[in-house]
C-alpha cells in the first residue's frame, strides 16, 4: 500500500462537468489492500463522503450498503475516525468495517445475474451506482481516461459520491499474469487537508522534541498550506531556517514516514517548483553534513522496503543512477565555493554505487545451496570488492606520503565531510561483512582480520577524539566516551594531524590486507569464528580495550548506585552490575599491561574472589538454581548490596583517571608512530608541538586527578603485595631466561605505569627513587640468569616500597582509607549456590588429607604419565602402580589382566611381524604392522582412560565443591579412605544435601522471564504496549523497535534490567541445541557474532565501532529477540499447561483441552524447539510430539 498521494484531474474538465455530477477534480488517492480492493474502495468513500450533519443521510447510504444489518450510532464514529493520513492500515483491522465490506459483497452476490459471475468491471460499477443511488467515477491513471457511472433507476442520488482509481502493475515474480490491475478511491482536497491537519497535530503530539519545535514545524506548514498537493516538508524547513529540526526529524525513518502518510513530503529526492531538491537548500546550512543526512535516507529509498545500500537489491541499484542526476541538476544552480560539496557527494554517490553493484553481482553468481567452501569463496570476494572500491576512492585529487604535510593538512580540511562520510560508511560495510567470512575461512596468516580490525578502530576513534567536525552519520551518542576537550581552538589543528596519519595507516593496511587475501589459496572453512580470533582481538592495543572496559564498569556501578532502592528494576540492575564488575576482575587470557591488573588491586583479595564468583555463578546459572534467584528477587537483599557497591565503586575512582591519561597519550605516541612508518616527510616542522600537546593535556589531567589522589597509597600497596606474591611464584618456577625476563616486566608494567602517572600529577616529588627504579627496570634485561633477574626485581620492589613510605601522606588520605565489604554479596551467593564455601574453607579441607593418601594420588598422576608416553611396566611396577588405584579388589584386578593381556599381545604380534616380514613384501609388511599397532593403540587407551577415569579423594572433593552430583559409592571412597574432622564432615554433608537439584522447570523459569520483559518493557508506556497490540506492519513493527530502543538509550536503568532478563532467557534456550543460531546476531554490523557472548564477557569491537557506527544496530538486535519471545509467549504458555497438567502417560486425544492447547502451540513456527526443553526423557518427548503432529 502506498502512502496517500493528489490527483489533479483538471485535464479532464473539459470532458466531464465535475460540479453538475458532485465531482471534485482535486482529490487525494487513497490506497486499500489488494484483496477486495473495489469493495473496499466503494465502502470507504461512499461513507467517507456523506454529510455527516445530516444524520438521516448517513443512516439511509449504511443501508443502502448493508440492507439494515448495522446500528448507525455504532458505525458512524468508527467511519469519522476513519483517517488514513494518521494510519492507513486501521481501519483494514477493524472488525465493523470488516463485516461491513463482506455485508455488501453478499448483497452484490445476490443482486448479480446468476450466469454473469464474471462480469466486467464496468457492470459492476454501474451496478454499484445503481443499488447505492450515488454517481461513480472511475478514473483510468494508466491510460488517462475516465468513466462516469450514474444510477439508471432513481434520479434521486445522494450527496455522496464515488471516485475510484485504476493502475496497473508488474505482477509478482514468478507469476504469470502480464500485468495487475489495482483499484483505490479519492478524496475530496478539502475533506483531506481536515484530516491531515487532525493527522499533523496526532503526529506532533507523539514526537518526541520540544514545543519549540513542534510550534515551528506547524507555523512553517501553516504559511504553505496547499490543499491541492503535498507540502515539501524538507525543503519548506530549511527555507525557513529550521536545520536543527530537520536532522531532528531525520533521526527516525518513522516519524517521517508518518509525514509522509499525512501528506507532507520528506523525500530528498524530490524537487520543489523550481526543480531543485532539498540537497540544494542544505547547503545553504553551516553544518554541510546534512547533504549526507539527507543523503542517507535517500540511497536507503527512504526506507520504502528492507532492503538498503547495506544490503542492496536491484532497486537500490537504480537508485543510485536516479541519485546522480538530482545531484548534477542542484550543482548547476549553485555557486562555485558550494559546487565542491556536491562534487563530493556525488563522487560519494558513485562509490557507493559501485560497492552495492559488486555485492549484488557477487551475491547472484553464487547458487542458493552453495557449499561452505563457496560461501567463503563469495563472503572473501564481498570484502575484498568493499576495501578496493574504498581505496579507488579513498582521496579527492591526490594524498600520497610524499606530498608535504601541509598539503596534506589541507586537502583533508577541504574534504573532510567526504573523507568522514566515506570512512563511516566503509567501516559500516567492512563490519557488516567480516565477522560473516570469519566465520567460513580460516585466516591466511594469524591475526590478518582482527589487525585489520583494530586499525579501522583505531581509524574511527582517533576521527572521533582529535577533530572538531568529525560528525558521523546516523546517530551521535555521546555515551559512549568521555573525555576531555581536546578539540579547544588551541589545539584542535596540531591535533587533526593525528587521525589523518591513522586514516593513512588504513590505506596501506588494506592494501597489505588484500593483497595477502588474494594471493592466498588456502581455502580451509571453519563453521564458526575460531576462539584465538575472539580472544586476541585489539590485544595489541589495550589501551583501547580498556577504555571500553571502564566506560562498561562506570556505567553499569553508576547505574547500580542511582537507582532507587523501591524501584522494581533494582534487584535486576544489581545483578547485571555484579556481572560486569566480576568480568572486569577477569585476567586470564589478558593483555598482562591490561587495566584489570590495577583494577583487581584497588580491593582486598578475598573480595575480588568473591566478585568473580558471583560473576561466574549469574553467567552460568543452571537451571535448578533459577528458583533461589528468583525468590531472592522478591526480598530486600539488593538494598544492601547497593549499599557495598558504592565502597567499591570509589575504589575504582582512581584507576579511571590514570587510564583517560593514558589512552590519549597512546593515540598521539600513535600517530606519531605512523608518521614514522609512513616516513611522511615533515621539512615544515608541522609535528614539532607534540611535547605542547602532552603537556597540556598533562596539566589537565593533574587537576581533575587532585580531587581524588588521597587514594593513590591504597592502590599503590595493593599492587606491590600483588606483584610480591606473584615474584614469589616465579621464584620456584623453572622456565627459562626469557620466560621469565617477559613474566617479570608483565607483572611490573601497571606499577611503573602509576608511579610515572603519579609524577606526571606531580604526586611523587622525589624522582631520585624513580630514577633508580627505572634504572632497575631497564638492568632487567641485561640480566644473564634468571636468578639474576628474580634479585633485581626484588631490589625495583623494595625501592618502590621505600618510595611509597617517602610519599606524604595527609590525614585526610589515611581517614579516607575505605573498608570494603561484601558479606550481602557473600550472602546472595550462597542463596543461588544453595549452599556456599569459601576458597579459604576449601583450603582448610584440602589440608585434611594425609600425606600417604597424597603420595597415592601422586603415584596414580606418574602412572598415568608413565602409560601416556608409551613406557613398558615390568611385573613389580604394574603390582605396586595399580595397587595405588583408589579402586575396589576386582576392578583392580581386571585392570591389570587387562594390561597383561595387551603387553602379552603385543609381544606375539612383534614376533609375527617378524616372521611375517620374511614371506611379505614390504608394502604388505607395513600394512599388516600398521592394522595390527592400531589395535593396540586402542586396547592402550582404553586401559588408560579407566586409570584416568578412576575417582581419587581431591577430584571428589572438588565435585562436592562444585555442587556436582556424587554417587554413593564415590562418598563411601572418600569418607573410607580419609578421617575427617566432625567440622569437616558437617560441611560436606551440607554441601551434599544441596547439591541434591530439585526439578527443572525450564519451560516455566522462560515463562518467569518473558513476562518479567513484557512487563518492564509496557510498565508505565501504554504508547508501546498499543503499538505491540497493532504491530501488523514491516513499518510499524520497525517503529515499536525504534521506541523502545530509544527507551533503552534514555533510561539507563531500563537498558540494565533489559539485558539481564534478556540473558536470563538466553540461558535457559541453550540447554536445546536448536536455540543456538538464537544468540548469532542477524542484523547488519558484526553480522554472525554471539548477542550472549558480548552480554557475558563484553565486545571492546563492537562497544566501540557500534556505538559510534550505528548505536542502535546492537540493542536493535536484542529488542527484535525479545519481541520474538513476545510472539510466542502464548504458545510456550500453552506448551507448559499440557506438560503439567496433563499426565503423558494417558492418551492426549481423549482431552478436548490438550486439543484446544494443541491449536495454541502448533500456531507458534518454533515450538518444535521450545518442547525440547520440557523433558530430557526421549520416551515423554517423542509421545507430545506424536500428539502435536497428529
Amino acid at each position: 500500500m502506498n502512502s496517500p498521494r493528489p490527483q489533479d484531474l483538471t485535464s479532464y474538465a473539459n470532458k466531464l462537468d465535475f460540479e453538475k455530477y458532485g465531482f471534485s477534480p482535486y482529490q487525494w488517492e487513497i490506497s486499500v489492500p489488494f484483496k477486495d480492493c473495489i469493495l473496499w474502495s466503494v465502502v470507504l468513500s461512499y461513507l467517507k463522503s456523506v454529510d455527516f450533519k445530516n444524520g438521516k443521510n448517513f443512516e439511509e447510504c449504511l443501508k443502502r450498503l448493508t440492507r439494515n444489518e448495522f446500528d448507525h450510532k455504532l458505525v458512524k464514529p468508527v467511519i469519522l475516525n476513519f483517517n488514513p493520513f494518521l494510519n492507513m492500515y486501521a481501519c483494514f483491522f477493524h472488525e465493523t468495517l470488516k463485516k461491513i465490506v463482506q455485508s455488501f459483497k453478499n448483497i452484490l452476490d445476490e443482486e448479480r445475474p446468476t450466469l454473469k459471475k464474471d462480469s466486467k468491471i464496468d457492470q459492476e460499477l454501474q451496478m454499484i451506482a445503481s443499488l447505492l443511488k450515488c454517481n461513480v467515477l472511475l478514473i483510468s491513471l494508466y491510460d488517462e481516461c475516465f468513466h462516469l457511472f450514474t444510477p439508471k433507476e432513481d434520479n434521486s442520488s445522494t450527496d455522496a459520491t464515488i471516485t475510484l482509481f485504476r493502475n496497473e502493475y508488474l505482477p509478482k515474480e514468478g507469476s504469470s499474469k502480464t500485468s495487475v490491475k489495482r483499484f483505490t478511491f479519492g478524496l475530496t482536497a478539502d475533506l483531506s487537508w481536515k484530516l491531515r491537519e487532525s493527522a499533523l497535530n496526532n503526529i506532533l503530539k507523539n514526537f518526541e522534541s520540544n514545543k519549540q519545535v513542534k510550534k515551528a514545524i506547524l507555523l512553517c506548514l501553516t504559511d504553505n498550506k496547499d490543499k491541492k498537493k503535498k507540502v515539501n516538508l524538507v525543503i519548506t524547513l530549511l527555507k525557513n531556517n529550521c536545520t536543527h529540526i530537520v536532522f531532528k526529524l531525520y533521526e527516525s525513518s518513522h516519524i517521517l514516514a508518518k509525514f509522509e502518510n499525512a501528506g507532507f513530503e520528506t523525500d530528498p529526492r524530490i524537487t520543489d517548483t523550481e526543480g531543485l531538491s532539498a540537497f540544494y537548500y542544505a547547503l545553504q546550512c553551516s553544518d554541510k553534513n546534512l547533504l549526507y543526512i539527507l543523503y542517507n535516507y535517500a540511497a536507503n529509498s527512504c526506507h520504502a522496503s528492507e532492503s538498503t545500500f547495506r544490503d542492496p537489491n536491484p532497486c537500490i541499484i537504480l537508485n543510485f543512477t536516479h541519485l546522480e542526476k538530482i545531484i548534477d541538476n542542484d550543482k548547476k544552480h549553485v555557486r562555485e565555493e558550494e559546487s565542491l560539496f556536491l562534487e563530493d557527494l556525488r563522487t560519494f554517490n558513485q562509490c557507493l554505487s559501485k560497492i552495492s553493484n559488486g555485492i549484488l553481482y557477487i551475491r547472484k553468481e553464487t547458487k542458493q545451496d552453495a557449499n561452505p567452501a563457496q560461501e567463503a569463496t563469495k563472503q572473501k570476494r564481498i570484502i575484498l570488492h568493499i576495501l578496493e572500491v574504498f581505496d579507488e576512492f579513498f582521496s579527492i585529487e591526490q594524498l600520497e606520503y610524499d606530498i608535504p604535510i601541509p598539503d596534506l593538512i589541507e586537502n583533508y580540511e577541504k574534504h573532510k565531510i567526504y573523507y568522514d562520510n566515506l570512512d563511516f560508511t566503509t567501516t559500516l560495510l567492512f563490519f557488516d561483512n567480516i565477522f560473516l567470512l570469519k566465520g567460513l575461512l580460516k585466516s591466511p596468516q594469524p591475526l590478518l582480520y582482527s589487525e585489520l580490525e583494530s586499525n579501522f578502530l583505531l581509524s574511527t576513534l582517533t576521527n572521533k577524539y582529535f577533530t572538531t567536525d568529525a560528525k558521523l552519520v546516523a546517530h551521535k551518542y555521546e555515551h559512549m566516551i568521555k573525555t576531555y576537550d581536546l578539540c579547544s581552538k588551541t589545539y584542535a589543528m596540531n591535533l587533526r594531524i593525528i587521525p589523518l596519519l591513522e586514516r593513512l595507516n588504513l590505506r596501506q593496511s588494506i592494501r597489505d590486507f588484500c593483497k595477502i587475501l588474494k594471493e592466498s589459496t588456502n581455502m580451509d572453512t571453519v563453521t564458526r569464528i575460531p576462539e584465538e580470533e575472539i580472544h586476541q582481538m585489539l590485544y595489541n592495543s589495550p589501551e583501547i580495550k580498556d577504555e571500553f572496559l571502564m566506560f562498561r564498569l562506570q556505567h553499569y556501578l553508576g547505574t547500580a548506585l542511582k537507582t532507587k532502592s523501591n524501584s522494581p528494576k533494582l534487584n535486576l540492575v544489581i545483578q547485571r552490575s555484579l556481572q560486569v564488575i566480576g568480568e572486569s576482575m577477569k585476567i586470564e587470557q589478558e593483555n598482562p599491561v591490561s587495566f584489570r591488573h590495577l583494577l583487581r588491586s584497588c580491593l582486598p583479595k578475598k573480595v575480588v574472589s568473591t566478585l568473580i564468583q558471583i560473576r561466574n555463578v549469574l553467567s552460568h546459572l543452571e537451571n535448578y538454581q533459577f528458583s533461589f534467584k528468583f525468590k531472592t528477587e522478591e526480598n530486600d537483599i539488593f538494598s544492601e548490596i547497593q549499599s557495598e557497591l558504592q565502597c567499591i565503586s570509589r575504589s575504582f575512582e582512581i584507576v579511571y583517571d590514570v587510564q583517560r591519561t593514558r589512552l590519549i597519550d597512546f593515540l598521539i605516541n600513535l600517530g606519531f608512530e605512523r608518521f614514522e612508518k609512513l616516513k611522511i616527510s615533515d621539512s615544515t616542522n608541522t609535528l614539532s608541538s607534540e611535547k605542547d600537546i602532552k603537556k597540556e593535556l598533562q596539566r589537565r589531567t593533574s587537576l581533575s586527578f587532585e580531587k581524588k589522589s588521597y587514594r593513590f597509597k591504597i592502590l599503590w600497596r595493593n599492587l606491590l603485595d600483588a606483584i610480591q606474591e606473584s615474584l614469589n611464584a616465579l621464584k620456584n618456577s623453572k622456565d627459562s631466561l626469557q620466560t621469565v625476563i617477559k613474566n617479570v616486566t608483565d607483572i611490573l608494567y601497571p606499577l611503573i605505569h602509576l608511579m610515572t602517572f603519579l609524577q606526571n600529577t606531580g604526586k611523587i616529588t622525589n624522582t631520585d627513587f624513580l630514577d633508580d627504579i627505572q634504572k632497575h627496570k631497564k638492568e632487567l634485561d641485561l640480566c644473564l640468569s634468571s636468578s639474576d633477574v628474580l634479585k633485581k626485581t626484588q631490589d625495583l620492589i623494595d625501592l618502590s616500597k621505600d618510595l611509597l613510605n617517602f610519599t606524604s601522606e595527609s590525614g585526610k588520605e589515611k581517614a579516607e582509607e575505605l573498608d570494603v565489604s561484601v558479606t550481602r554479596i557473600e550472602t546472595f551467593l550462597k542463596i543461588l549456590m544453595g549452599g556456599y564455601i569459601s576458597e579459604e574453607e576449601k583450603t582448610e579441607i584440602l589440608g585434611e588429607i594425609p600425606s600417604s593418601i597424597r603420595d597415592r594420588i601422586n603415584a596414580n598422576e606418574k602412572l598415568v604419565s608413565d602409560l601416556e608416553e608409551g613406557i613398558e611396566l615390568n611385573f613389580e611396577q604394574i603390582q605396586r602402580g595399580f595397587e595405588n588405584l583408589f579402586l575396589n579388589t576386582h576392578k583392580k584386578i581386571n585392570i591389570q589382566k587387562s594390561y597383561h593381556k595387551y603387553l602379552k599381545k603385543l609381544k606375539e604380534s612383534n614376533e609375527d611381524l617378524s616372521m611375517l616380514s620374511q614371506d611379505l613384501n614390504s608394502e604388505q609388511s607395513n600394512e599388516v604392522h600398521t592394522e595390527r599397532k592400531n589395535d593396540h593403540l586402542e586396547s592402550h587407551k582404553k586401559i588408560v582412560k579407566t586409570i584416568k577415569e578412576a575417582s581419587t579423594p581431591i577430584n571428589i572433593l572438588h565435585l562436592i565443591f562444585e555442587k556436582k552430583y556424587v554417587s554413593e559409592s564415590k562418598l563411601k571412597l572418600l569418607f573410607q579412605v580419609i578421617d575427617f574432622s566432625d567440622k569437616t564432615k558437617m560441611k560436606l554433608s551440607a554441601l551434599i544435601e544441596n547439591s541434591k537439584k530439585p526439578e527443572n522447570d525450564n519451560i516455566a523459569n522462560l515463562l518467569n522471564r518473558i513476562s518479567k520483559l513484557k512487563k518492564l518493557s509496557f510498565e508505565e508506556r501504554d504508547d508501546i504496549a498499543d503499538l505491540l497490540e497493532r504491530a501488523k506492519s514491516h513499518k510499524t513493527k520497525k517503529y515499536l523497535v525504534y521506541k523502545i530502543v530509544q527507551r533503552y538509550f534514555r533510561e539507563s536503568t531500563f537498558q540494565v534490567s533489559l539485558e539481564m532478563l534478556w540473558f536470563d532467557c538466553v540461558t535457559i534456550l541453550e540447554e536445546v541445541d536448536d536455540f543456538k543460531d538464537f544468540c548469532l546476531k542477524t542484523s547488519y554490523l558484526f553480522n554472525g557474532i554471539d548477542v550472549r557472548n558480548v552480554l557475558a564477557h563484553g565486545d571492546p569491537l563492537l562497544e566501540s565501532i557500534g556505538g559510534i557506527l550505528d548505536p542502535r544496530d546492537f540493542p536493535s538486535e536484542l529488542v527484535n529477540k525479545m519481541l520474538q519471545l513476545f510472539e510466542d509467549y502464548e504458545s510456550i504458555k500453552a506448551l507448559h499447561d499440557l506438560w503439567k497438567h496433563k499426565k503423558p502417560t494417558r492418551a492426549y486425544e481423549e482431552y478436548a483441552e490438550c486439543n484446544r492447547l494443541k491449536k495454541y502451540i502448533t500456531c507458534c513456527p518454533r515450538w518444535d524447539k521450545y518442547f525440547k526443553l520440557l523433558t530430557k526423557n526421549p520416551d515423554d518427548l517423542q509421545n507430545i510430539r506424536n500428539f502435536l503432529n497428529s
